[in-house]
């Protein structure tokens, strides 16, 4: 019997991987995140940085984890396009071309995670004398609107289509499409 438990352990570790696989090319394809990259620069900050949020903000490793993807993106970017071998060096000019450049073509609710990672960053990194002012103010504003993304209306052949597709055999058909 323990033998079927391993066989069903070891594909469900397989689907696992696979879904694991899918995920890290999405990032790669859709927001040119290279998840084969671990090196970090500035890594000493990275991890002084991850363990402030862990003691100082009472952060858990569930949100710390992307957070800490963000802060990666962000840090191997400054260190490659701008050869800069410290942060104190970082300006608000940075910040807006790394915005523009890095993550220009992604999503509001993308560049809205970033900019809260980035916000947790900069105000460490100057609590901590990293650099010079606090260049959480230099990030541009995001604006996002709650159910923005819900069309006002529907064509009245797609409406039509939505009520026949409901089953009005039973109770819960009548109450949906009653609703619909």
């Amino acid at each position: 019997m323990s033998h079927i438990y391993q066989d069903l352990n070891k594909l469900h570790s397989k689907a696992v991987l696979y879904s694991i696989n899918r995920f890290k090319k999405y990032l790669s394809d859709c927001h040119g995140i290279d998840s084969t990259v671990e090196i970090v620069a500035y890594t000493e900050i990275y991890q002084e940085h991850l363990r402030w949020l862990f003691e100082k903000r009472f952060l858990e490793k569930g949100p710390i984890t992307p957070l800490s993807c963000c802060l990666k993106q962000f840090l191997n970017w400054y260190c490659n396009k701008l050869d800069a071998k410290n942060l104190y060096t970082l300006s608000a000019a940075n910040v807006e071309a790394f915005y523009s450049e890095g993550i220009g073509k992604c999503s509001k609710s993308y560049k809205r995670a970033f900019q809260a990672a980035l916000r947790s960053f900069f105000d460490f990194c100057f609590e901590q004398g990293y650099t010079s002012h606090n260049l959480r103010y230099a990030l541009p504003t995001v604006r996002t609107y709650q159910l923005s993304s819900i069309p006002r209306k529907i064509e009245e052949s797609e409406a039509k289509r939505l009520l026949d597709s409901v089953d009005r055999t039973s109770a819960y058909g009548k109450r949906n499409y009653a609703i619909l």
